[in-house]
């Protein structure tokens, strides 16, 4: 219900209207724009688009298809040359940076999160 219906209610029931005094009026009025601005947030609210997916397709197959699962693990375990090339240090080197600084990159939440090991690869990278 808008104000202008307000209006037209006090305009059909005079005898209703001359009851009403200004402050009740402006009470009145003042309780429409409440109602007003609260059923806008409502229809706000149910018109938020639903979620389709938890992680997009894409998003998915990166485990797949990243560089971090198949570079490092190859150079990790056959070429440690290449590997050298790629990280600027020796395995033993990672591997110490990385006990260093694990708990700060471990991250917990439901998802599948991003591991320690290719968070580090990515910043040294």
């Amino acid at each position: 219900m808008r104000i202008i219906d307000i209006f037209m209610l006090l305009r059909l029931f005079p005898r209703f209207s001359s009851y009403l005094d200004f402050i009740c009026r402006k009470y009145l009025i003042f309780l429409v724009k409440v109602i007003e601005t609260l059923i806008r947030r409502k229809i706000c609210i149910k018109k938020r688009k639903v979620r389709r997916w938890w992680v997009r397709p894409i998003n998915r197959r990166k485990r797949l298809k990243s560089d971090y699962y198949h570079l490092y693990k190859e150079m990790r375990a056959g070429d440690p040359d290449c590997f050298f090339n790629y990280t600027r240090m020796s395995i033993e080197m990672f591997d110490e940076l990385l006990s260093l600084v694990k708990e700060n990159l471990t991250k917990n939440s439901f998802r599948e999160s991003i591991s320690p090991e290719c968070r580090l690869l990515i910043t040294i990278r």
